[in-house]
């Protein structure tokens, strides 16, 4: 199962790592080592928090955790992405 999940997502890691080495052309390494870092401690714990609102509430409510996940990061890219915009247009 975990071989066929990293099929399945694999080919988004050079995107992630395009997108947060964006502005550190040449010197990349510390912002992939901190991407890989968040991603591996996120594997970690989305699947606990999962299990306890499971049990705390029900597995509807637990199943939907990734799909809120999801949605929380689509909107926090959007914010960063319009105050960069922002910085760029103020000359920082």
């Amino acid at each position: 199962c975990v071989g066929l999940m990293g099929l399945a997502t694999g080919h988004f890691m050079p995107m992630i790592v395009g997108e947060c080495a964006e502005g550190y052309q040449g010197s990349t390494t510390l912002t992939t080592a901190a991407a890989m870092f968040v991603m591996g401690i996120a594997r970690i714990f989305i699947p606990i928090i999962m299990a306890a609102v499971t049990d705390a509430a029900s597995i509807h409510m637990g199943m939907a955790i990734p799909a809120i996940a999801g949605v929380f990061t689509a909107v926090f890219g959007v914010w960063t992405q319009h105050f960069a915009g922002f910085a760029k247009k103020m000359g920082n």
